[in-house]
C-alpha cells in the first residue's frame, strides 16, 4: 500500500504485507518517507480495530518505566483493569470510553473463539537513547463506550527527526491463536509462558 503525500508533513507512507504460507501470521513492515518540507519529528502509529474481545492484554517489560506500568490517557478508569506480574488487562466499558498507554510492546486479545497477538518486531537496542512518543509510551489500549463494540490496540515506533529524504519504519506482526482456555487469563499466560519465567 502506497498513501498520497500529506500536504501537512510532506510524507506518505508504504505498507508491504505479507502472509506467512504455513502459519496464521500476518507481517507489515510501515514506513513513512519524508519527500519535501521542513524536518518533522514523527514516530509510526499502527491501530489495529478489533472486535471487543473478553479481555484485553499488554506485556509489560521487565521493568516498567512507569510506577504502575501504564498510565491513564482519558478522565475515566478502564473497567477491571488488572495486574498479573507482568501481565497488565482490560475489558471494555460498555458506557464510557477508556484509554491507557504503556511501555510494553507486546499487545494480546482473547476473543471468544480465537486470540490476536500484536508483536512490534523493531529492533531497539538495549540501552540505546530513543525518545518514544507521549513521554515514553510504546502502545495503548482505547476502548469504545458505544454500540460500535470495539477496541484498539496500538503501537509505536521511537521518535524520529525526519528530513527530506530520510524514512523511518516499523515492523509489526499479527498472529491468529486458537483459544484454548476458558478463562482469559489463563490464556495469555499460557500464551506468555516463556516470556513470564
Amino acid at each position: 500500500l502506497l498513501s498520497s503525500v500529506s500536504t501537512i508533513y510532506g510524507i506518505r507512507v508504504r505498507r508491504p504485507i505479507a502472509l506467512d504460507p504455513q502459519e496464521p501470521v500476518m507481517t507489515i513492515k510501515t514506513t513513512y518517507e519524508k519527500l519535501q518540507g521542513a524536518p518533522v519529528s514523527v514516530a509510526v502509529w499502527s491501530i489495529t480495530q478489533v472486535v471487543a474481545p473478553e479481555r484485553a492484554f499488554i506485556l509489560l517489560p521487565k521493568q516498567s518505566a512507569f510506577p504502575h506500568g501504564y498510565v491513564n490517557m482519558l478522565p475515566e478508569q478502564p473497567k477491571e483493569l488488572k495486574s498479573d506480574g507482568r501481565l497488565l488487562s482490560l475489558v471494555r466499558d460498555p458506557q464510557k470510553n477508556t484509554m491507557i498507554g504503556s511501555d510494553g510492546d507486546t499487545l494480546f486479545s482473547v476473543g471468544q473463539n480465537s486470540d490476536l497477538l500484536i508483536e512490534n518486531k523493531t529492533p531497539v537496542l538495549p540501552g540505546s537513547k530513543v525518545e518514544w512518543p507521549d513521554h515514553g509510551l510504546h502502545s495503548k489500549i482505547f476502548t469504545s463506550g458505544n454500540d460500535l463494540k470495539y477496541m484498539e490496540l496500538e503501537i509505536f515506533s521511537p521518535l524520529s527527526l525526519l528530513k527530506p529524504s530520510h524514512n523511518i519504519s516499523m515492523e509489526s506482526s499479527y498472529t491468529l491463536i486458537p483459544r484454548t482456555e476458558h478463562d482469559p487469563m489463563r490464556e495469555a499466560k499460557k500464551v506468555f509462558a516463556s516470556d513470564l519465567k
